[in-house]
This record gives C-alpha cells, sequence and structure tokens, in this order.
C-alpha cells in the first residue's frame, strides 16, 4: 500500500517536472514573432500591431483608429478562439437568462398580485417615456451642436474670404501707388535732363559768341590804329 501510494505520487512529481521543462524550453526557444503598420492621412490617424508565439497559438491584436469612438481594441486569441468573442457571448447568455428569470417572475407576480403587476408596469412605462425624452433632448442638443460648429466654419471661411480680398485690394493699392510714384520720378528725371540739355545749349551759344566779339575788337582796334598814325 505505501509503495503504492508513492509510486503514485513519484509519477505525478515526474510528469509535472516534464510539464515544467517543456514551458521552460518553448519560452527559451520558440521566439516571439510581431508585426505592425499604420497609415497616417488628412485627419486620419490608425494603426494596428500582432503578436503571435507557438505558431499562432496564442496571438494578440491591437487596432488603433482616431475616428472611432473606441480608439484602441485589443484582442487575444488561444488556440484561434478569440477571447472578446467568449466574454461577447457569456455576457449574452448571462443577460438572456436574466430576462429569462425575469419575464418568469412577472408572470408568477401577475398570478398572485396583479394590481403590484400593474404598478409595476405603469412604472416601467413612464421609465421608458423618460428615456425616450432624455434620448430627444440629447439628440436634440448633438443637432444644435453641429449647426453652431457649422455657422462657426461657414464665419471663419467668411472672415478668411473677406482678409483675402482685403489684402489684394492692398496689393492693387500699393501696386497702384508704385506706379505713380515710378512716373513721378521718370517725369523729373525728364525734366532734369531737359534742363541740362538746355544748360549745355547755352553754354555752347556763348561759347560761339566769344570768338566772335574779339575778332571785332580787333578789328576795332586796328582801324583806330591805322586812323592815327597815318
Amino acid at each position: 500500500m505505501i509503495l503504492t501510494v508513492l509510486k503514485t505520487i513519484g509519477i505525478v512529481l515526474l510528469v509535472l517536472i516534464a510539464i515544467i521543462l517543456a514551458i521552460l524550453l518553448l519560452v527559451l526557444f520558440v521566439p516571439i514573432r510581431y508585426q505592425g503598420q499604420g497609415k497616417a492621412g488628412e485627419g486620419e490617424i490608425c494603426a494596428s500591431a500582432k503578436v503571435t508565439w507557438l505558431l499562432h497559438a496564442i496571438c494578440v491584436t491591437v487596432d488603433f483608429d482616431k475616428n472611432k469612438d473606441k480608439k484602441i481594441i485589443t484582442d487575444i486569441h488561444i488556440l484561434g478562439i478569440s477571447l472578446n468573442k467568449v466574454r461577447a457571448w457569456l455576457k449574452d447568455r448571462k443577460k438572456a437568462k436574466r430576462k429569462k428569470h425575469m419575464k418568469a417572475h412577472l408572470q408568477k407576480l401577475q398570478k398572485e398580485d396583479p394590481e403590484a403587476y400593474e404598478a409595476l408596469k405603469a412604472k416601467a412605462k413612464e421609465r421608458k417615456k423618460q428615456k425616450a425624452k432624455l434620448l430627444g433632448e440629447s439628440s436634440e442638443d448633438e443637432n444644435n451642436t453641429a449647426d453652431s460648429k457649422n455657422e462657426a466654419s461657414q464665419a471663419n471661411n467668411d472672415s478668411k474670404q473677406t482678409a483675402s480680398e482685403t489684402e489684394a485690394k492692398t496689393g492693387d493699392a500699393k501696386t497702384n501707388v508704385d506706379a505713380k510714384a515710378d512716373a513721378s520720378v521718370q517725369a523729373a528725371d525728364k525734366d532734369a535732363n531737359v534742363s541740362l540739355e538746355s544748360a549745355a545749349t547755352v553754354s555752347d551759344s556763348e561759347a560761339a559768341l566769344q570768338p566772335q566779339l574779339e575778332v571785332e575788337e580787333m578789328s576795332f582796334s586796328t582801324i583806330a590804329y591805322q586812323l592815327l598814325y597815318k
């Protein structure tokens, strides 16, 4: 009897040691593979990453999308089975079981206490109306928010357009002023050139008249000398 117990304990220990050794060998010699990709554009940023181990026996995926409500989605697959799907299935099963239990309870209450059943039914209808009213108000607030955003964007576009038109008008006015200034400068240069030409002409005329005057003076003195000494 004691030998049988010891033999069983030994077998169990050997199995546990073998399992531990197998896990250690897998961790040491089986690589972890990973890959990722991403995309970025105008108002769009999304990325995904994937990590696998032991021939996809264990797989972890992470997805990121900026435009979605839930930006980061993580899922774990074990032997091809998604833990998110298992969790959702368990949640639906629990919800269905609760609904079935609630239905049986209401049927029992309707048979045993009709007044309490009617009061509970009226209370449920009132709660449903309040919920619908709140949803309507929230949707109206969302519509008002969207309208205000559209108005703000339209006003922003109008202000940008007005600023561009003002800049264009300012540029045209500046161009006209520069053109007038250039024309004035050219006219002043032209007048200065005409004045210089006139001065040059007068100086040339004076230079031409001066030899004639000297010749006339010389002739007069010669005539006077001849008349005195003859």
